[in-house]
């Protein structure tokens, strides 16, 4: 029987819905604080504030001058990080969910 219908906890799809939504912006490590890992969280913000920050500059430093290669390398960077963060956030709020939320009982 599956235990996870019977749950009420957190939502995973919320938690990878804002870690997509604000990391684009590098704002990384906010689906892992609705997820109740505080430190993996604020650790991912600091370095999605720098990966993106670097990456955006070089987009915006590739309209002024020819640099193709720092927006690629920041870029591919980027872009695996912003993923990465977003799928562990949903895997974080399931495993918080597992952990932390008990089972409902049945009306019965």
């Amino acid at each position: 029987m599956d235990t996870s219908s019977y749950r009420i906890g957190k939502n995973p799809w919320l938690s990878a819905a804002l870690a997509l939504g604000l990391g684009i912006f590098g704002l990384w490590g906010i689906g892992h604080l609705y997820a109740g890992r505080i430190a993996r969280g604020f650790g991912l913000f600091v370095v999605g504030l720098i990966i993106g920050g670097l990456f955006w500059a070089s987009v915006l430093l590739t309209f002024f001058y020819i640099g193709f290669v720092g927006m690629i390398l920041f870029g591919i960077l980027f872009l695996g990080g912003w993923l990465w963060q977003a799928f562990d956030a949903y895997n974080a709020t399931e495993e918080y969910n597992e952990l932390y939320v008990p089972p409902r009982r049945s009306s019965w």
